[in-house]
């Protein structure tokens, strides 16, 4: 027997098989997924490797209004998910990549980051797992990036989720003042933009930073997220304007606008999986928010911020010296299908 039913304007397909639930939807036209419900445990197979979720869930009580942070990683980057926990004192989602390698070591790492920051945080970290597929000819081995975003998301368990990278730490008592602006996000399609900065390796530790540091060095050891090699991705949040803003104003989206917001989770939609490794994965998001008619409020006063730091081994493959020249032609070719997509489904 088969049922169907219409979710967020995409189709979903449910089917019992003897007494057992499995749920099937199709993404991209390409892309399948499948759960099944055996007991009270969930299992999800990707195209891209094997997840857990729920592999570790705090204990602590979540407020109703809480915003929860979204956010994805690898395990070399657990200290700065660390870092994020001390500054945000509100629910944190994370998906974290396991390497084929070293399997079980790393899920070690993981439950012991998970320990220390249930214990000596005020953040209630959730935690699931992706684990990388061995390599083989024709698989793309690049980082899985929106299929973790994706596991972060589903895994959420409030009704406001905050997308952020997990280098970026917020500034403090965010998740507490950031909740003064949520009725902006009730009845509209809203995203909150929180600006981002970025701070020079050798000035003050990023999670020292204020509101009046920022504006003290901004254009000095601060300045806009990568605005001095990419300003499309960060310049409709318009700096000048935030740093005298005493209360929130919308901005015109531009395209290759990729800001980190806060939105109603209901009305984010999934990442779109296709892209991997570097480039173009965190503003195809933003556009299809864009082609949905979201509007975008910039948030006076609270920022986030991250270190200059070593690119990434798939910034080297993609950019890099010794770079794949195929890569960077996939990914701008990958794009423009995927925003063409975008418009004629607006249409």
């Amino acid at each position: 027997q088969w049922y169907q039913r219409r979710v967020h304007g995409k189709q979903w397909y449910q089917r019992r098989v003897h007494g057992k639930q499995w749920y099937q939807r199709r993404v991209h036209g390409k892309q399948w997924y499948q759960r099944r419900v055996h007991g009270k445990q969930w299992y999800q197979r990707r195209v891209h490797g094997q997840v857990e979720t729920g592999f570790k869930r705090s204990a602590k009580a979540r407020a109703a209004d809480a915003i929860t942070v979204v956010t994805q990683l690898s395990v070399d980057r657990l200290p700065k998910l660390r870092i994020m926990a001390a500054r945000w004192k509100g629910p944190i989602s994370a998906a974290v990549y396991i390497g084929c390698d070293a399997k079980e070591q790393d899920i070690k790492t993981v439950r012991e980051a998970w320990v220390d920051i249930e214990q000596f945080t005020q953040s209630a970290l959730d935690i699931s797992l992706l684990f990388e597929e061995a390599p083989r000819a024709g698989r793309d081995q690049y980082y899985p990036i929106n299929n973790l975003r994706n596991l972060a998301l589903e895994q959420a368990a409030t009704a406001y989720v905050f997308l952020l990278d997990v280098d970026f730490v917020p500034s403090a008592d965010l998740s507490a003042l950031a909740k003064q602006h949520i009725a902006l996000l009730a009845t509209e399609r809203h995203a909150l933009v929180v600006p981002a900065f970025e701070v020079e390796a050798e000035t003050a530790k990023v999670d020292d930073l204020t509101f009046a540091t920022v504006a003290g060095q901004f254009n000095k050891a601060v300045t806009g997220f990568h605005t001095g090699h990419f300003p499309k991705g960060h310049r409709a949040t318009d700096f000048n304007k935030w740093l005298q803003a005493d209360a929130p104003y919308l901005v015109e989206y531009e395209e290759y606008f990729e800001p980190y917001v806060i939105m109603r989770r209901e009305l984010v939609p999934r990442y779109d999986e296709r892209f991997r490794g570097y480039g173009m994965n965190k503003i195809i998001h933003l556009l299809t928010l864009h082609v949905l008619g979201t509007q975008f409020t910039v948030l006076p006063k609270h920022f986030v911020a991250a270190a200059e730091h070593a690119k990434t081994k798939d910034w080297e493959k993609t950019f890099g010296k010794n770079r794949d020249p195929a890569r960077k032609k996939y990914i701008t070719e990958l794009y423009k299908e995927a925003r063409s997509g975008l418009w004629a489904s607006a249409i």
